[in-house]
């Protein structure tokens, strides 16, 4: 893994070095791509989906946890 500790460094590089690289053997490649895949599919399936904002009835996005256009927190409906 290169990179892993770059996080800290978010402002001062460039955006597209401070994502962590991984190198696999040439023999471990379509395991590793097949991992990656199914985990790619599996966080879709367990990602809220989007809602409205219970004040402003804004369209928030599943990772925002306050509006983005009011300032409200965002309240998971159940």
């Amino acid at each position: 893994i290169s990179g892993a500790n770059l996080e800290s460094a978010i402002g001062e590089l460039p955006i597209e070095v401070k994502f962590p690289k991984i190198f696999v053997s040439n023999d471990n490649y379509i395991d590793a791509k097949l991992y990656i895949d199914n985990y790619k599919k599996n966080i879709r399936k367990t990602n809220f989906k989007d809602r409205n904002c219970n004040n402003c009835n804004e369209q928030i996005p599943s990772n925002f946890s306050i509006c983005w256009n009011c300032g409200i927190e965002v309240k998971i409906k159940e």
